[in-house]
């Protein structure tokens, strides 16, 4: 086939509208937070879930293969590691599976498997990982994919398991104080009460 088989539209967004079912490609989940003790510099365990764009193509009979980063739903409180470097080290441990496949035949948008071969994979997901300056954090995965039908479109699904560090929550800071300022005040009030009591005692009568 020769020419744009895209009419100068992107590929992604081309694709895309011949798939039946319009999945949401941005699917978001909350971000699970477990406060750890270690090994330093870690003080957080984050449990992250994200769906990921695994790509749409014209199909060719052969083997693509791509690696592709994406940005997850984790943000990582006030991320400067130059002013706090334990946020230089971040581990993770990464499993996914595919979410979703789809493949068109023929010219209209409807989904067809008529003896179509195709092969989907997820190679591997990179052990560096890396955060945007906002402190979003990013994963890197290979992937690889082969129809030899019209055009496809998958998506696939990880949880990660991410150990980072990022200061105490201000306002967990401001509640641990207050605790604190009330537990003083009350010491303050039994002391005194003792006290009071005490030089009552020890008060002489009046003449």
């Amino acid at each position: 086939m020769s020419g744009d088989p895209f009419g100068g539209l992107d590929p992604g967004l081309a694709t895309y509208e011949f798939l039946t079912y319009k999945y949401p490609r941005f699917a978001s989940q909350p971000v699970i937070r477990i406060p750890i003790a270690g090994p330093p510099p870690y003080n957080t365990l984050a449990v992250v879930r994200v769906q990921l764009g695994a790509g749409f193509s014209w199909a060719t009979g052969k083997i693509k293969r791509n690696t592709s980063t994406y940005a997850t739903n984790l943000i990582i409180k006030d991320y400067d590691p130059e002013r706090h470097p334990e946020q230089r080290s971040i581990v993770h441990s990464t499993a996914g599976g595919f979410h979703s496949i789809q493949i068109v035949e023929g010219e209209g948008p409807h989904i067809g498997d008529w003896n179509t071969e195709w092969l989907y994979a997820i190679d591997n997901f990179h052990l560096e990982s890396s955060v945007t300056s906002d402190g979003r954090w990013c994963l890197t995965a290979d992937t690889a994919g082969m129809v030899d039908g019209r055009i496809s479109g998958a998506t696939l699904e990880a949880t990660s398991w991410v150990m980072f560090w990022e200061p105490p929550s201000t306002q967990k800071a401001k509640v641990v104080l207050g605790q604190l300022g009330q537990l003083g005040q009350l010491g303050r009030k039994v002391f005194n009460k003792d006290l009071l009591e005490k030089l009552k005692r020890f008060q002489r009568p009046t003449q």
